[in-house]
């Protein structure tokens, strides 16, 4: 029987692991919002029943799982894959990361490839005891089109807080200073605004 809180138990454990990935960004996560959760578990590249989960009685305390995004002709991209620091050293990562090689093996595909950054030595490590086998590394450098111009991130405290539209009082809009960056955040989605002059960001 399917947990009815499943969706929201596993943001709630994957938002907790993030903590500790040496390669998260500086922002913190958007809160849960269950209509933004379902059309992710919607999405055509999402394979429910190649979602892993491990439980102490109710509790989530280790995901991994393996889909189709972004993965090449008759292949599975590997996941997000973590455990709660209490149950770590327990061999639970490995044992998820092999239902997803059964998995694969069992729908007849014939690959799975893993996305890993450098700084995430952990999983390296264990991707490599699991037989994947390095390709290459790349590096992701990005230039913004848009004229930034430099303002003094205290500034952004002036805008920061929750906002509503009289026009649509269900709908709240939280901005924050966030490490000196500007974020903006409704229904589950977050994104960085940039300064075209002192008090007009997009």
């Amino acid at each position: 029987m399917r947990d009815p809180r499943c969706v929201e138990k596993l943001y709630e454990l994957t938002t907790l692991l993030n903590e500790d990935d040496p390669a998260r960004g500086p922002f913190v996560p958007p809160v849960y919002n269950a209509r933004e959760a379902l059309m992710w578990m919607e999405m055509k590249y999402v394979l429910p029943d190649a979602y892993f989960i491990a439980k102490r009685g109710d509790e989530y305390v280790g995901v991994s799982d393996v889909s189709l995004f972004e993965a090449i002709p008759g292949g599975l991209t590997q996941g997000f894959t973590g455990v709660k620091r209490e149950y770590r050293r327990r061999g639970l990562a490995t044992a998820l990361m092999l239902h997803g090689i059964d998995y694969a093996r069992a729908h007849g595909y014939g690959i799975i490839q893993s996305f890993v950054k450098p700084q995430q030595t952990a999983m390296r490590a264990l991707n490599k005891k699991l037989g994947f086998q390095l390709l290459f590394e790349n590096l992701m450098l990005e230039k913004c089109l848009r004229e930034v111009v430099p303002v003094d991130p205290r500034r952004y405290d002036e805008f920061a807080g929750q906002y509503r539209d009289d026009s649509r009082p269900d709908l709240e809009i939280v901005v924050r200073n966030e490490v000196g960056r500007l974020t903006v955040e409704c229904v589950g989605q977050k994104v960085e605004l940039f300064p075209t002059s002192e008090r007009l960001f997009r």
